[in-house]
């Protein structure tokens, strides 16, 4: 997702990579030197965790996600209007946090374009990594609710670490 995040700021809006490179990468680090570590551990390790049962697959590119992912696009969008209108600057913050929760995408984008059309750089580069932080904790939240003890107490410890360097990434960056 950090990675994807990246290159969609990159082809909407060039300038503000400069700003989310930095939280984006480390968090994007730090993720693969987790799931290093946890792949490292074996397949049998990862089998016991993960329990027998299978989440099952969907096709990502059926007409009715995309049409989901439309609408949900346009809310965000109409959201993130509403949010610059009345709660300017911070505003944008909490649409992140709340846009996060379900979709980078949708976020990202108008973020994107909102600083492409002359909004502050800076808000934007701050809600898209609101944004992916919210996103993350929803992720291992919804493995903390689902998997087996073994795998919801090695997500806690993965979760937690990469949230703390994602909130230290933002702050210092």
């Amino acid at each position: 997702m950090f990675v994807r995040v990246l290159v969609e700021v990159l082809v909407v809006h060039a300038p503000l990579l400069s700003l989310v490179v930095v939280p984006m990468a480390v968090m994007a680090v730090l993720a693969a030197i987790a799931g290093l570590f946890f792949l490292r551990r074996g397949p049998a390790a990862s089998k016991q965790a993960m329990g027998q049962e299978l989440v099952p697959f969907t096709n990502p590119f059926s007409l009715t996600s995309a049409i989901k992912f439309a609408g949900f696009f346009a809310a965000v969008l109409l959201v993130v209007e509403v949010a610059k209108r009345t709660l300017p600057g911070q505003g944008l913050y909490a649409v992140a946090a709340l846009a996060g929760l379900t979709d980078m995408d949708a976020i990202t984008l108008s973020m994107a374009t909102f600083a492409r059309e002359g909004g502050d750089q800076a808000v934007a580069a701050n809600a898209i990594a609101i944004g992916a932080l919210s996103n993350t904790l929803v992720k291992g939240g919804m493995v903390v609710a689902l998997a087996t003890v073994g795998l919801k107490r090695r997500m806690v410890v993965a979760t937690g670490v990469l949230l703390i360097v994602g909130v230290v990434a933002l702050v210092l960056w």
